[in-house]
């Protein structure tokens, strides 16, 4: 029984360390979507022309940026 109980424990262990890692990773693309969201934000509308963006473009580019940055899950 207690071979049983070891893993359980193992089993817990495991997917809490999993989910801390899925955390850790959605927080990284939060935080990369901030800062490419702020640095869109402050530019100007030319500018962003120029980059052939659009002020509504914003979060959808931001997204795309951050989440393509990083391997699925």
């Amino acid at each position: 029984m207690s071979a049983h109980v070891g893993t359980a424990t193992t089993s817990v262990a495991s997917t809490l360390s999993g989910l801390r890692n899925a955390f850790r990773l959605w927080l990284a693309r939060r935080r990369e979507f901030a800062r490419i969201t702020a640095e869109l934000e402050a530019m100007s509308n030319r500018e962003l022309a120029e980059l052939g963006i659009c002020r509504s473009d914003i979060p959808d580019v931001a997204r795309g940026e951050c989440y393509s940055a990083y391997p699925a899950n």
